[in-house]
């Protein structure tokens, strides 16, 4: 087996870079419509996580009343509210820097199945009082 180089791993980062860019051009930001599309995602998503922690039994629940997600979010974790760029951007960064050392993670990468419910248009906004809160402004419950 060939031993990677740091060009290797720049080169995969900088791949799944661009590839996250054109996604955003297709992105319809807040229009998720795929509920269990979604969930099926970020059950995917709790379970690579479980070696790091998160349970992975969450309940996912999702919200179009803005003013309510953001409310739930805010109260929660006040100091840890993000906008939704900066949200994306964190997501999108993760899902790069963890597809450089996925082979060499028991679970691959994590983040490519949070990064697809942000392709179906949700804000994945997170875990609110025991719940993993989804936004989007037409999902029908």
């Amino acid at each position: 087996m060939k031993t990677k180089t740091k060009q290797d791993w720049e080169i995969r980062a900088d791949n799944r870079v661009a590839e996250i860019k054109e996604d955003c051009k297709n992105i319809k930001w807040f229009q998720g419509t795929d509920i269990e599309g979604a969930k099926a995602l970020l059950k995917t998503h709790f379970e690579l996580m479980k070696p790091f922690g998160l349970k992975a039994d969450l309940e996912i629940e999702v919200s179009v009343d803005w003013d309510a997600a953001w409310d739930a979010a805010w109260d929660a974790a006040r100091d840890a509210a993000w906008a939704a760029a900066r949200a994306a951007a964190r997501d999108a960064a993760r899902d790069a820097a963890w597809e450089v050392v996925a082979d060499k993670m028991p679970t691959g990468n994590p983040f490519i199945a949070l990064w697809g419910v942000w392709k179906l248009g949700f804000w994945p906004i997170g875990v609110v009082n025991g719940k993993f809160i989804l936004f989007s402004e037409v999902a029908k419950k």
